[in-house]
């Protein structure tokens, strides 16, 4: 008995119970691993990835080259790809607007609750809740298509202006004095100017100062990346989000800097139109709470157009640019098609969107840049729904999150031709009505589709409308050998 009870005490020794707890974590890590591996193991893609969510961790290191990685693993794998333990992709126009559709099974997954720029708040881009997003788009759509906000157009004129007037007031080249600016900074502080301006109805005042006030332009730029990893790999948006590390590491409005400080900013606004004493402003926010929306949500929500639509509005424009410069061809071309139509008075001193939309080179110039270069890439992944989801013979089980490669959409050979990766805004101009359409709809996808549709896609293709006849009726814009820093002569003046 006594040796019998040695040898219980032996095999119970704190060596012995470690060996076991790992072996035990081992097993359970193998035949997590086997089961996840099994579940897509039907679908092309690395094998690490099915494995592991370290290629996804990788491609998002790469920050704002990121977009470039998926579209290869496409065109090795094809128009449905396994990029993660529990994800795929897919640049196939046909499933990406099945699984956006009114009637669709498919949810938003936890992509999107990832993307809370409050991040104690949700916000409509991060409700999962089909029947709560709805709710909740009733009350927003009307602000953000400029419904109920008789002055948006006036105030978009208004942010252009303040742009045209910062550049005359510092940046003009004369014969005795040449003058070099970096143009992606001019549109990242007009970006955030607008923004506010469309939000609250008045700018922030980076356009007058001409700097970066608070570090926000970095902030946003910064919060967009910074978020996408946790839209794209669930254990790091589990540990990153959690209560624990929020109230420990989490921004605050009272924070005089960073993302922070916009918290405050939109906390302040907020705070101010929920006052007795309150106006109704004809602004974002106040068709948001003339449309029912409380106090905690519109201060959640009214963040979204500061950050992230001010950095797609400034990337949008800048992008547009780069490629005009580029291409000096195109550049002459739109430049003489908007001169030529302001000599004949066919555009007002301010243009409305009705006369951009009939300039047929400036819209596939837009339209081109939009194509080549979408403004924002993340995978908007959706999740298979309960009864899983059949693609072209193969099986996706319930759960699966599905991203959007919307790159590879916009680049594909076999509808834009094989100069599908060149710039060439021409394209528009020669083909026929039907394949344009076609063209149009497969472009937009940079907006989403469906249910899931930027509410703000209106709103952005009239600023771009405008924005680049404004500029180009006042300047002539000479690039330099870097991207984007040019040189700004005044028409006035030449």
């Amino acid at each position: 008995m006594t040796s019998f009870t040695s040898q219980l005490a032996d095999s119970v020794s704190p060596a012995n119970i470690g060996r076991l707890f790992c072996a035990a974590v081992v097993l359970y890590l193998a035949v997590s691993t086997l089961r996840s591996w099994l579940r897509l193991c039907h679908l092309p893609g690395p094998f690490l990835s099915s494995l592991s969510y370290w290629p996804m961790f990788k491609v998002r290191c790469r920050g704002s080259r990121a977009f470039s990685e998926y579209p290869k693993l496409t065109n090795q794998y094809g128009s449905l790809v396994r990029i993660g333990p529990n994800e795929v992709l897919t640049s196939d126009p046909v499933l990406i607007r099945r699984m956006s559709a009114a009637k669709s099974t498919y949810e938003r997954s936890s992509w999107y609750k990832a993307t809370r720029l409050d991040p104690y708040h949700d916000m409509m881009g991060s409700v999962l809740d089909k029947s709560a997003h709805h709710a909740l788009r009733t009350k927003l759509s009307p602000g953000y298509l400029g419904k109920d906000i008789p002055g948006l157009e006036a105030g978009i004129d208004a942010g252009i202006a303040d742009l045209v007037d910062l550049i005359r007031r510092k940046y003009i080249s004369r014969p005795a004095e040449s003058r070099v600016v970096d143009f992606g900074r001019l549109s990242h502080l007009y970006g955030l100017d607008a923004r506010s301006r469309m939000s609250f109805g008045r700018p922030l005042g980076l356009l007058e100062k001409d700097e970066d006030v608070f570090g926000l332009v970095m902030v946003s730029n910064l919060a967009i990346d910074i978020l996408q990893f946790f839209t794209d790999i669930p254990p790091l948006q589990k540990i990153f989000t959690s209560d624990l590390v929020l109230g420990l590491f989490g921004p605050k409005p009272t924070h005089s800097s960073g993302f922070g400080k916009i918290m405050g900013l939109a906390k302040e606004h907020v705070e101010n139109r929920f006052s007795p004493d309150a106006k109704d402003e004809p602004d974002l926010l106040g068709s948001f709470i003339r449309h029912g929306l409380d106090q905690r949500s519109a201060q959640s929500e009214i963040m979204f157009p500061m950050v992230a639509g001010s950095d797609t509005a400034a990337k949008a424009i800048k992008w547009t640019l780069q490629y005009l410069f580029w291409t000096p061809s195109t550049y002459r071309l739109l430049e003489e098609e908007i001169l030529t139509a302001v000599a004949a008075g066919a555009v007002s001193e301010e243009i409305t969107n009705a006369e951009a939309l009939r300039l047929p080179l400036l819209q596939a110039v837009i339209y081109e840049t939009l194509r080549m270069h979408p403004p924002f890439t993340g995978l908007l992944m959706k999740q298979v729904g309960s009864e899983g989801d059949s693609y072209e013979g193969t099986f996706l089980p319930p759960g699966t999150r599905v991203g959007h490669d919307t790159w590879s959409a916009t680049h594909d050979r076999q509808l834009f031709g094989g100069d599908a990766d060149m710039f060439r805004p021409e394209r528009w101009l020669e083909a026929d009505v039907p394949a344009i359409r076609e063209w149009k709809k497969r472009t937009e996808l940079v907006f989403g589709a469906g249910r899931w549709q930027c509410a703000g896609k209106a709103v952005a293709l009239m600023e771009l409308n405008k924005v680049f006849v404004t500029l180009i009726r006042n300047f002539e814009f000479v690039p330099t050998t870097d991207d984007m820093s040019v040189v700004i002569r005044d028409r006035v003046l030449l």
